[in-house]
């Protein structure tokens, strides 16, 4: 009788652990820009219900880009504040967001979070992409159930044209 137990609680929280490990998509868009412009690129993102807060590292190559500023909110209480920006010069920003009203916030797919600007460095016919890192931030999603659950990283970028 009581290895059945350990097998059902076993099963029970495989599931459970399952299910928090669904998580979100966060995307950064594609675009195009000439050296020298100044070029916003959207960070959207998909299965965004009921969180209540997340945290990563935005990273892309300074070489190519020179970080310019945030705009376009789409969050409540996501401002140029929940940004750190001490490290851009070499091509890292720390992104720190929460429900402040801890409700659960909900966006429909491939809505637009905010958008991150910058001026184009790279050379015309490049890429530079801009993607997620763990550090100096790690990744962390919260959930209404104060899950933690997986982000699931896409990666874009600017052509230079």
């Amino acid at each position: 009788m009581r290895f059945s137990w350990i097998v059902l609680l076993t099963l029970v929280f495989s599931f459970s652990m399952t299910y928090a490990q669904e998580g979100i998509t966060l995307a950064v868009g594609e675009e195009t820009g000439a050296v020298g412009e100044t070029v916003c690129v959207p960070v959207t993102a998909s299965n965004f219900s009921g969180i209540l807060s997340t945290q990563y590292t935005l990273q892309w190559d300074a070489r190519y880009l020179e970080f310019a500023t945030i705009t376009n909110f789409g969050l409540p209480w996501l401002s140029g504040s929940n940004f750190g920006d001490q490290k851009a010069a070499d091509g890292l920003l720390t992104v720190v967001w929460i429900d402040n009203a801890l409700r659960g916030v909900d966006r429909t797919s491939d809505q637009v979070l905010f958008e991150i600007c910058f001026k184009v460095k790279a050379g015309r016919g490049q890429k530079a992409y801009i993607g997620f890192a763990e550090e100096p931030t790690p990744f962390e999603v919260v959930n209404l159930a104060e899950e933690v659950i997986l982000l699931n990283p896409v990666a874009g970028g600017i052509v230079v044209k």
